[in-house]
């Protein structure tokens, strides 16, 4: 039961961001909000920081990493609410948590290595091995297709 909680929240949380990537970040649903803030860091991701041309680099230059922290603190607060609320037990909740911990943690990782240089991602231990880099490389095809075009959303799961 604790294993399938952390897998939830693993799911819950790459849902949560690729709802907040899509319709916040892109489409401007919170614009109200501090003069669309959100939307403008992460477009100054799109077009200052990491532009079509300029995509992998030597060093990470943190720039949108924020606005999803506010899908994690969103999501805790969820998760006490129900908790409180005696709809879930608290080690289902501390389970789902530290899924979600995980897939945030994955996925800062991985946004940070698919803005990297060839040589950079190659330093990273687990690129030493043939599958994983290959499937990091199908990864990273997939998010610099998202700064190309239109879509891609999902970040580490694609849909």
């Amino acid at each position: 039961m604790l294993l399938a909680a952390g897998i939830a929240g693993f799911l819950i949380n790459d849902a949560a961001v690729y709802g907040w990537h899509r319709w916040v970040s892109h489409a401007g649903v919170l614009r109200w909000i501090g003069n669309d803030i959100f939307r403008r860091r992460h477009f100054h991701h799109h077009f200052v920081t990491y532009p079509p041309e300029r995509l992998h680099g030597e060093t990470y230059v943190e720039s949108c990493d924020v606005t999803f922290g506010v899908v994690e603190v969103l999501l805790l607060i969820g998760a006490v609410v129900v908790t409180s609320a005696g709809a879930v037990p608290l080690s289902i909740t501390l389970a789902a948590i530290c899924g979600g911990v995980l897939h945030g943690g994955l996925a800062i990782r991985v946004h940070e290595l698919c803005h990297a240089s060839e040589e950079r991602v190659r330093t990273w231990p687990l690129a030493r091995k043939p599958t994983l880099l290959a499937v990091f490389h199908r990864l990273r095809d997939f998010h610099d297709a998202h700064h190309t075009s239109r879509g891609n959303y999902g970040l580490p799961i694609p849909p």
